[in-house]
């Protein structure tokens, strides 16, 4: 008589499926955790590369304000009333965005966008609607008295902007020299 081979219980056959069930339904997990990471972790590089992007940018906008500024030079920007107590703004909105030198003793803060719209011709080369739209543009200056002259103590570019609902601002600042306070009467 030949020896029948031994018959394998049902029960071990079916508890072999439920694991393997389960060790489907845990890999699945696992995987599903590991996307959602991945996930997030592009969602925080695209971020951070919009906000590279937009600090850029204001750095760039920045640039070309200060070089419209020095190639103006002091006199001209005086004489069209850029420099003068007549163009500070009283507006507290935009006193915020020009951030902390804002609060500097006698500072004067200038909204630059809203005083070129008042020009016949713009000081700085043209500029996109579609910056105009996102950034701010804002002189800070403080003038100091000494003695029987005043004097540009520093002047400061601010570019402002919004950015997932929080006031962000560059600032760059600059010299323009008086050539009326020199004795070489040039500016530098």
């Amino acid at each position: 008589m030949a020896a029948r081979p031994p018959r394998s219980r049902p029960s071990l056959r079916r508890s072999q499926r439920g694991s393997t069930l389960i060790e489907a339904m845990i890999s699945l997990a696992i995987l599903t955790i590991g996307i959602l990471g991945a996930l997030q972790g592009t969602l925080i590089a695209t971020r951070q590369n919009a906000s590279a992007d937009r600090m850029q940018r204001a750095d760039a906008i920045a640039q070309q304000m200060r070089h419209a500024l020095e190639s103006n030079g002091i006199v001209r920007l005086t004489n069209i009333g850029l420099l003068g107590a007549g163009s500070c703004t009283t507006d507290s909105a935009t006193v915020l965005l020009a951030g902390d030198i804002a609060g500097i003793d006698q500072a004067c803060v200038i909204d630059f966008d809203a005083f070129e719209d008042g020009l016949t011709a713009p000081l700085v080369a043209p500029y996109p609607s579609s910056n105009r739209d996102h950034f701010r543009r804002l002189i800070v200056y403080q003038v100091l008295d000494r003695g029987t002259e005043q004097q540009l103590d520093f002047l400061g570019v601010v570019v402002s902007w919004n950015e997932l609902g929080r006031p962000r601002r560059f600032t760059s600042f600059m010299a323009l020299h008086d050539p009326r306070l020199n004795r070489l009467n040039l500016e530098i």
